[in-house]
């Protein structure tokens, strides 16, 4: 609710060195259908690139640039934004679709067929 009430959300990690760490802060965030501001992480650009309501800082200096750019724009842009990370947070971030997907990697895995075997 806290989120939702706001324009946007911004949160620095503690962890902006691991490549493509992310806690569940990030999909929480983009679930509640607001923009949000985070640190860059490596690999971000390949599980979040298509996340139009995502937005990444290399430093605390960007974050406020970036923050003051969101809050410049109109009412409804902010909200197209909030409703894209909702969007992109219940199509491949929501529980069952994170685990569908891994059990899908799975069994495709466990049982590909070998080569020389019937």
């Amino acid at each position: 609710e806290a989120i939702r009430s706001a324009w946007l959300s911004i949160n620095w990690d503690h962890f902006d060195h691991v490549p493509y760490y992310f806690s569940n802060r990030l999909s929480i965030s983009l679930a509640a259908g607001v923009p949000h501001l985070t640190s860059h992480h490596p690999g971000y650009e390949h599980l979040f690139g298509d996340c139009e309501g995502l937005f990444l800082a290399r430093s605390p200096d960007e974050a406020l640039d970036i923050a003051e750019y969101l809050l410049s724009l109109p009412t409804r842009k902010l909200i197209e934004l909030g409703e894209s990370a909702g969007a992109f947070a219940h199509a491949r971030l929501e529980a069952t679709k994170v685990y569908s997907d891994l059990f899908e990697v799975i069994v495709s895995r466990l049982f590909q067929p070998q080569p020389g075997r019937a």
